[in-house]
């Protein structure tokens, strides 16, 4: 009997594993990549780079991550750094988790609120710093998770 068990219990992790990755997308958002649901605005003011990315309540959060040096494209997937599986990254030098801010405008006759994260860089660390959304812990459907590549807007 316990040798019949171990098999059976091999067989559906494999499955199990390969739903975690069959539910998720990974997408790095520069220029080329956005979408208008992602879409940040980063634009340079008195001497600062002032990144907002649109925040959305779907239980996932938002970090800033800052390198020691600008990194190449598949170094941008933070999720195993993220979810405590790769320990220490090296390259990673500054890692802080975002917490919206609510901003109110006034259109035609009524008040249009909108959440989103902020953040005011200077250039230098914006060549080397990114805004992270995802999880803070693995899920069964992990939807889309993604990095805003901010020195590609600059």
């Amino acid at each position: 009997m316990h040798r019949l068990i171990f098999p059976i219990a091999l067989y559906a992790s494999m499955f199990t594993s390969m739903a975690f990755a069959s539910f998720s997308a990974f997408v790095v958002i520069s220029p080329e990549t956005e979408s208008a649901h992602e879409r940040p605005t980063i634009k340079q003011e008195n001497g600062l780079v002032i990144v907002r990315v649109p925040f959305f309540e779907d239980g996932q959060k938002y970090w800033l991550i800052v390198a020691d040096k600008k990194l190449p494209k598949e170094r941008l997937n933070f999720r195993t750094f993220i979810w405590g599986g790769e320990g220490k990254r090296k390259d990673v030098v500054l890692i802080a988790l975002l917490a919206p801010k609510e901003t109110s405008q006034e259109r035609n006759e009524s008040t249009v609120t909108r959440r989103e994260v902020v953040v005011a860089l200077s250039p230098e660390f914006a060549q080397r710093s990114y805004i992270y959304h995802d999880f803070s812990a693995p899920v069964m459907d992990g939807g889309v998770y993604y990095t805003v590549d901010i020195s590609s807007y600059l």
